[in-house]
């Protein structure tokens, strides 16, 4: 039988603090190109985070996630960039008061993204808000699987050509109907806009804490 294993405390010393060629991955270089097309260099001012098609309701259910006190888990991949994004959205969430988890699927288990199996697993556990991170947009049945079962799926991600037409909440600038205008962000850079939308929405200054080991990065 297959076991599970859901960890409530992230090691984020590990992997946003000791770990010097993982920090230097963890906002990747498009947005230091995202500050160069826009003739800014100062967090910020990078592009609107709300330009990105449905953040807006993403932000509205994590919000209604935190004033209902409902649980929320992560889940994301076992590659450096999933592993990065998960471990900051984890990290934005906890530092919100979120009652929130994350889920990284063992390197040999040969799982790949969202499946029924995570989801009925993750429903017996009574959570209410799944985030998927850096697995692809081939989620659509199991995000209408989840929506049967009175869970909600937020997928954020980077992998082209989706039509956004999902039971989920997409944030993906290369939606087919998302108009924002740059296209090259990875899974870790529109993890740090779903970050920044949050933040500016609750009114809150320290963005950038997420954003601190932008310098010389790697394209992920």
């Amino acid at each position: 039988m297959e076991k599970w294993l859901l960890n409530k405390k992230l090691d984020s010393g590990y992997l946003l603090g000791k770990n010097n060629l993982i920090c230097k991955t963890a906002v990747p270089k498009e947005l230091k190109k995202e500050f160069s097309k826009s003739g800014f260099n100062d967090v910020f001012r990078l592009y609107n985070p709300f330009l990105l098609k449905d953040m807006d309701k993403a932000v509205d259910r994590i919000d209604a996630a935190i004033k209902g006190r409902q649980r929320v888990i992560v889940f994301g991949n076992n590659g450096i960039d999933g592993i990065l994004s998960t471990s900051i959205i984890y990290k934005a969430l906890m530092k919100l008061g979120a009652d929130v988890s994350y889920y990284i699927p063992d390197g040999n288990s040969g799982e790949k993204g969202l499946s029924i199996a995570a989801v009925e697993y993750v429903k017996n556990l009574a959570y209410d808000v799944i985030i998927v991170v850096g697995c692809g947009n081939s989620s659509d049945y199991e995000a209408e699987y989840a929506k049967a079962l009175g869970m909600d799926v937020i997928i954020v991600d980077y992998n082209q050509s989706v039509s956004g037409k999902s039971d989920a909440i997409v944030i993906n600038p290369n939606r087919n109907d998302c108009e924002y205008p740059f296209k090259d962000l990875t899974g870790c850079g529109v993890a740090f806009k779903f970050i920044q939308a949050l933040w500016h929405y609750y009114g809150l200054n320290g963005c950038e804490d997420f954003f601190r080991y932008r310098c010389n990065c790697f394209n992920i």
